[in-house]
């Protein structure tokens, strides 16, 4: 979700909505959320919205939950075989191809000034 949220702050909504359609609203609730720390109506508009969003939040998690095991599901079943069942999914998903967290962390480059 957070190269959902930096594509979509660079104004690229294609790749934005290939890595997580949901970084959209993660956006609009951080801002909402800091916008609160410089304005009286923006903390009253946040105290509004507050129950509905109580309400909405486990509903909420319970939706990225279901789409990360979908998205992973389809991308891992479209990798092994050629006709699997996911194979005209796969493309509506950014891939895992790029490296990640656990492969930055055994490399030698991690404790190399200038890094970071």
């Amino acid at each position: 979700m957070t190269r959902s949220v930096h594509f979509l702050m660079h104004g690229d909504l294609i790749h934005s909505l290939q890595y997580h359609p949901l970084g959209m609203i993660t956006l609009l609730v951080c801002v909402l959320v800091t916008g609160t720390l410089f304005s009286r109506k923006l903390v009253r508009l946040y105290e509004r919205l507050e129950p509905g969003a109580l309400k909405l939040a486990t509903p909420a998690l319970i939706l990225v939950l279901i789409f990360a095991a979908f998205r992973a599901a389809v991308l891992y079943s479209a990798s092994g075989a050629v006709d699997s069942w996911a194979s005209g999914l796969s493309g509506l998903f950014a891939s895992f191809d790029e490296p990640g967290l656990f492969d930055f962390l055994p490399s030698p480059s991690l404790f190399r000034i200038g890094s970071f």
